[in-house]
């Protein structure tokens, strides 16, 4: 595959999502773009992020290790997890439907933390994606994406 094919692509999405949802929330005079190569993504953050692992577990029970890179402006958080999903414990022929159904699991998991307040498809350059927004029980506002692209799970709040 020529440098920059198709799974690169998804460098160019993230950046736009948080620009479309965020750009009214902070100053993007201050942001830069980070770039991780290794987890196929870029996207402007207000700081450097801090990267911390978790366990994820999928819809059928694979357990995955989800990445999330977080960064801080003021009391404004923003995260972007990437869970690998590309050596599932499922058999290769059953990868698919735990593929296909990474985004509905997730946003179901989402919306039991509040109130949601919008539920829709989305997509950001052509890829198709999920987003929420949720009113959190202490009042606080979570925007997110979910997008799944080369065996990753993106999930950007």
């Amino acid at each position: 595959m020529p440098a920059g094919g198709p799974s690169m692509n998804f460098l160019k999405l993230v950046p736009a999502a948080l620009l479309l949802f965020y750009s009214s929330m902070a100053s993007a005079q201050n942001w830069f773009e980070y770039q991780n190569l290794e987890e196929l993504f870029s996207v402007n953050f207000p700081v450097e992020p801090t990267v911390s692992e978790s366990p994820y577990i999928s819809e059928y029970d694979s357990p995955f290790v989800a990445r999330k890179f977080s960064a801080m402006d003021g009391a404004t958080e923003y995260f972007v997890t990437v869970v690998n999903m590309e050596n599932s414990a499922r058999p290769p022929g059953r990868r698919g439907t735990e593929w296909r159904g990474a985004i509905g699991f997730h946003a179901t998991n989402i919306r039991q933390t509040g109130e949601v307040t919008f539920d829709a498809s989305g997509e950001i350059n052509v890829m198709p994606g999920h987003q929420l927004q949720i009113t959190q029980p202490d009042g606080r506002r979570n925007f997110t994406n979910i997008h799944f692209h080369g065996h990753r799970l993106y999930v950007i709040e």
